[in-house]
């Protein structure tokens, strides 16, 4: 699959957290989310992403996530005592390792159904991902940074 735009949404995003004020990280700006919860958040939805991919491409069944608040308090739960420095490293390698995991899906199967009950392919889920990065939190990085 063609990888180009998230790799550079990736890029982008990861360039705008590591550059933010440090005084910044720890305040509720992002909802009711500190900078190091949004990187938990991502870092979280990037591995679970990744299990699917390699679910997916093994012909195994995949769980659908359905609550999604629920997901998220858990991987931000998990990932409360990490370092700056363990969450930064979290997000640059299951970011890179997202890239890869997209990239390794064949033409083939980019547009084969992930659920017989819904419309996912891999190529709406790479969809998915670029726009969430970029609307939900590029865009709110940008934002507070003005």
């Amino acid at each position: 699959m063609n990888t180009t735009a998230l790799k550079k949404t990736v890029d982008e995003l990861t360039n705008l957290i590591i550059n933010f004020p440090f005084e910044l990280r720890e305040k509720k700006l992002f909802y009711d989310w500190t900078l190091r919860e949004v990187v938990a958040h991502i870092a979280g939805w990037n591995l679970q992403r990744i299990g699917e991919i390699e679910a997916f491409l093994q012909g195994k069944k995949i769980e659908k996530i359905l609550d999604f608040d629920a997901f998220n308090k858990q991987v931000i739960h998990q990932k409360r005592y990490y370092s700056w420095e363990a969450l930064i490293d979290e997000l640059k390698h299951s970011s890179s390792d997202l890239v890869l995991s997209f990239d390794s899906i064949v033409e083939d199967l980019a547009n084969k159904k992930i659920w017989v009950d819904a419309n996912s392919t891999p190529t709406t889920w790479l969809q998915l991902d670029i726009e969430h990065l970029r609307n939900e939190h590029i865009s709110k990085l940008k934002t507070v940074l003005r």
